[in-house]
């Protein structure tokens, strides 16, 4: 509850805040919260709480447990027809439809609060699965499981982008990453290649290479296998 009111004013202020599930059920010291998740000041700010939660098995997994455990328990892997690895629980959030892992969560919502996402199978198809709240300039979105790459796709395409979040890079290819630091008179791009070969990077901004002190055009640039480069911007 200390830092809800930090996040409030982010909020209010134009930002987006996504708050994921099981958020707010546990203090600093992993014991679990009596309040109903997510806490007394963030179930008001994100205008839900969570009225049940359970485990998934992850995507293409087998299972809620790994096989072959150093106990001798649990591995058994042929697929029995009751195990929950067969319990596919999938999540609608517009024209968009993805196979939540790990986590569901199944919410109350408070007046106020708008549904964009649902469950869409099993016993909880119809049951708000991610909620959005429109707290000053800008909203809380609460998401009842846990992010997935297919999940995040559909969130940056049908929340985040209509909100003016985007990448600092577009079509950055994998293993490749950008960051920016900024002040009131200079912006500094920096771009990681972790990976152990070259990286074309497209859509580069023009500025001047700090580490070249070269001035780089508006285009493509090859970063070198664990490489990076830091670009002040014009």
């Amino acid at each position: 509850d200390a830092w809800t009111a930090r996040i409030e004013a982010f909020a209010k202020a134009g930002g987006t805040v996504i708050v994921g599930g099981r958020t707010g059920s546990r203090d600093v010291n992993n014991h679990v919260i009596r309040d109903t998740s997510p806490g007394k000041t963030l179930s008001v700010l994100a205008g839900v709480t969570v009225e049940e939660f359970g485990r998934l098995t992850p995507v293409d997994g087998d299972g809620l447990f790994a096989h072959g455990g150093r106990f001798g328990t649990n591995t058994v892997r042929k697929k029995l027809p009751a195990t929950s690895a067969n319990r596919q629980y999938l999540l609608k959030i517009g024209n968009a439809q993805v196979t939540a892992a790990h986590l569901y969560e199944l919410l109350n919502v408070a007046p106020g609060t708008e549904v964009i996402g649902s469950w869409a199978s099993r016993f909880a198809e119809g049951q708000a699965a991610m909620t959005s709240r429109k707290v000053g300039k800008g909203n809380v979105i609460y998401l009842g499981t846990y992010l997935s790459d297919a999940l995040v796709e559909v969130l940056a395409d049908q929340v985040l982008a209509p909100a003016g979040i985007v990448p600092l890079i577009a079509d950055m290819p994998a293993g490749v990453e950008a960051t920016i630091r900024e002040s009131k008179d200079r912006r500094l791009l920096f771009i990681l290649n972790t990976l152990g070969e070259p990286a074309d990077v497209p859509n580069i901004p023009k500025g001047t290479d700090l580490l070249g002190d070269a001035q780089v055009k508006a285009g493509r640039m090859r970063i070198p296998a664990y490489g990076c480069s830091i670009i002040e911007l014009a």
